[in-house]
């Protein structure tokens, strides 16, 4: 009896541990030194804080230039993988980033400023990386009125 309870509660924690954690974990350094560089599209989306805007025209800005590139890529290539970072609560504005080409629906990187911190979702995991966050703040110029 007491056989079968300690692998039932072992078998529950397996099924727990199983669902908790991402199902889809890329590593983004493996993901993204592989890419050879190609333009960034980066779009401002207005979330539930409409205080915070844009400054760009059309809320766009497009990384063109092979330096920025590089720099970007290995920025990417340094995001932090972070179960605890929030994915719920009061998002303030999300940046939709595409590699290559412009898509208006779908994007292979998002961020988005929720309760305050900056969270990078990427193949259904959260990840972090504040200096990232604040050079594509910069990129876009986006302030609070």
């Amino acid at each position: 009896m007491k056989k079968n309870y300690v692998l039932a509660v072992i078998l529950l924690l397996f099924i727990i541990g199983f669902l908790y954690f991402p199902k889809n974990f890329v590593s983004p350094k493996s993901h993204f030194s592989k890419k050879e560089p190609v333009n960034i599209y980066l779009e401002f989306k207005k979330g539930g804080n409409l205080e915070y805007h844009s400054n760009n025209p059309n809320d766009n800005f497009i990384i063109d230039k092979v330096q920025e590139m590089d720099s970007f890529y290995s920025e990417l290539e340094s995001l932090e993988f972070d179960l605890w970072a929030p994915n719920r609560g009061d998002r303030d504005y999300s940046v939709y980033i595409n590699l290559g080409e412009y898509r208006e629906n779908k994007y292979d990187l998002k961020m988005s400023r929720i309760n305050g911190d900056y969270v990078f979702f990427f193949k259904e995991g959260l990840y972090r990386n504040r200096e990232l966050a604040n050079k594509i703040d910069r990129y876009l110029e986006i302030s609070k009125k």
